[in-house]
């Protein structure tokens, strides 16, 4: 193992020792002690370095399960940079990752595979992650984050909030992102528990509330956004958790004021600043009990090791930008962080490395971020917005320059315009202004769209126009599309049919929505990926019928979606009568549960 790969899961290994090891991971009925895990990690590495992986990219395509961390730490163990690859990524985007990422293995359950011999020239031997966030020029860019920020994050993790042994971690993040190390390293580090959701455990709020309260855990961490929802809709009280620690935005006095609700015994809230190329978490906020109702929640104050300053917000990206700027300081303007944990930059991106870091010397990185921040009075640093149009959406970084691209590259689509749009609580969402090229089905697109990128990225509402309206500079015009899309608001259709009225009812409970047409959108209404599964749990508990997530995302209106249940709903009782309708309807082998269209 290299130097600080090593040191990273020695920190973990630690715990094996003595007379009894603690349990490490558990999921279900499972659990993996600590003495389990060491040796499970070693014979998988043996298994890795004597196929060639010290120095190689491994692709990792798991599950969250108890075998994804033991083969992350066992890639890392070998020697090797992980890449991971979650099965629930649009498959034409994790070929993307892979293509971007180049592995030369891929760890796919038992099996690992060999997909070519290339080597990335310059990666740094403390280089062990890839991962990927979205790009302003419509390409994903992939991040190499370092084992030895990891290491030094989760070593001061656990002193700094006092983590003990009994402590229970739930593992809640997605694996496509960058932000479950801290799920996975801190706890295991400190010898915790890692506790990871069984299949379908955490498949809505109400039941990942239900799951944190049955396996009594103490340590959540979570993105504000969902924590709303987990408010709305959680019917247990949770009294085992004693911390909470947002990421991804900022939480708002209007959450923590309700926090206490489901969550009576929580007396740590930390509120966490950083992004995949800072690496972890750099600034950190204990947050008090005696805030006012409109106070702005500061990021805080920086870990150590890491500074921050600020600099001349500067639209163009170009080399040498951030030493330059930061020779002339500002007050307040676009955040710069300065550390020696920062990640190594973007693979095979040059330029876009020169525009983006700065190397200072002496192993200190300045990364800018794009975010610009001021510090308030009590001296801590206060986020009031990004320096471009990144926004994020339940806590995903999303560029609207990437989704543009994948909306315009349809075949349905002549030209588009997507643009983000904020709600009273400060929430984002994405609209795409859509030019026809002929017949368009919003459902089709949508559908289409759900194969190349992730939920957080397809637009919560398609407008069609007949064209992009443009300023004299040849610009698009946001008021006058904003207009134009008004007067193409559709008439009121009243619901018809047990099916399309019961949905309507669901969307107006579910959204708080007056009145509900039979065209409206669920997401268009203001729904997400978390009312969708609430939706799903509701269809569940009156028709007794199961649609998939991405059935529901692509039908989105209440005829679809009644359709869609009317479909199930039939196929259990005379599958043969439906496939002879479809067949009728549609054509055979189309779309729906008996065309194994979608999924």
């Amino acid at each position: 193992m290299t130097d600080t790969k090593s040191r990273l899961v020695q920190l973990i290994h630690r715990h094996a020792a003595g007379p009894g090891s603690g349990v490490a991971l558990e999921q279900g009925r499972r659990s993996v002690t600590y003495r389990e895990l060491a040796g499970l990690v070693a014979e998988r590495a043996s298994e890795l370095e004597a196929l060639g992986a010290r120095g190689a990219f491994v692709a990792v395509e798991r599950v969250k399960s108890v075998e994804f961390v033991l083969d992350l730490l066992a890639v890392l163990a070998a020697g090797g940079t992980v890449v991971p690859v979650d099965p629930d990524t649009p498959a034409e985007r994790r070929a993307v990752f892979l293509d971007l990422a180049r592995p030369e293995f891929l760890v796919d359950g038992a099996e690992v595979l060999r997909l070519g011999a290339h080597r990335h020239p310059g990666v740094p031997p403390d280089a062990a992650f890839v991962y990927f966030t979205s790009g302003s020029t419509g390409t994903p860019k992939p991040v190499l984050g370092s084992a030895a920020a990891v290491a030094g994050f989760a070593e001061w993790f656990g002193p700094e909030f006092g983590v003990r042994p009994q402590d229970r971690f739930a593992f809640l993040t997605g694996l496509s992102f960058e932000a479950c190390l801290r799920d996975v390293f801190p706890p295991l580090a400190a010898g915790a528990t890692l506790v990871l959701p069984e299949e379908g455990a955490a498949a809505d709020p109400e039941a990942t509330v239900a799951w944190l309260a049955r396996r009594d855990i103490s340590v959540v961490t979570v993105v504000p956004s969902v924590a709303r929802a987990w408010l709305r809709h959680g019917r247990e009280v949770c009294p085992s958790v004693r911390a909470v620690f947002f990421v991804g935005e900022p939480p708002g006095a209007d959450l923590l004021g309700r926090w206490r609700d489901l969550f009576p015994d929580t007396t740590l809230r930390v509120n966490s600043y950083g992004s995949t190329e800072s690496g972890q978490a750099t600034v950190y906020n204990r947050i008090p009990d005696d805030l006012s109702g409109d106070a702005a929640i500061p990021a805080g104050r920086p870990v150590p090791g890491t500074r921050y300053c600020f600099i001349e917000p500067e639209s163009v990206l170009r080399a040498g930008l951030v030493r330059e700027r930061l020779d002339h300081p500002v007050r307040a303007g676009e955040i710069v962080l300065v550390s020696r944990s920062c990640s190594h930059g973007y693979l095979g991106m040059p330029e876009e490395n020169a525009a983006r870091f700065a190397v200072l010397g002496d192993g200190v990185t300045a990364y800018r971020t794009g975010d610009l921040g001021r510090v308030d009075d009590n001296g801590d640093l206060v986020v009031v917005g990004r320096a471009d149009d990144e926004v994020k959406i339940n806590g995903v970084r999303v560029h609207p320059a990437e989704v543009l691209r994948a909306v315009r590259a349809h075949p349905a689509v002549r030209d588009a315009f997507v643009a983000a749009t904020r709600a009273a609580d400060g929430s984002a969402s994405l609209t795409a202004y859509v030019v026809p090229a002929g017949d368009l089905e919003v459902a089709h697109l949508r559908r289409d769209l759900a194969d190349t990128l992730p939920q957080a990225m397809i637009p919560a509402r398609f407008t069609e126009v007949p064209e992009l309206p443009r300023t004299r500079t040849g610009k698009v015009d946001r008021a006058a599309l904003t207009d134009l899309a008004g007067r193409a608001a559709p008439a009121f259709a009243e619901p018809s049919g047990e099916e399309e009225r019961w949905v309507a009812a669901r969307f107006a409970e579910l959204l708080g929505v007056a009145r509900v047409s039979a065209a409206d959108d669920l997401f268009a209404l203001g729904g997400d990926s978390i009312t969708a599964t609430r939706l799903l749990s509701r269809i569940w508990q009156e028709y007794g019928v199961r649609p998939s997530p991405r059935e529901v995302f692509t039908a989105a209106t209440v005829t679809g979606i009644a359709a869609l249940i009317l479909e199930y709903r039939l196929l259990a009782e005379d599958p043969d009568e439906l496939r002879a309708l479809l067949d009728t309807l549609d054509g055979p082998g189309d779309g729906g549960p008996s065309g194994g269209d979608a999924s």
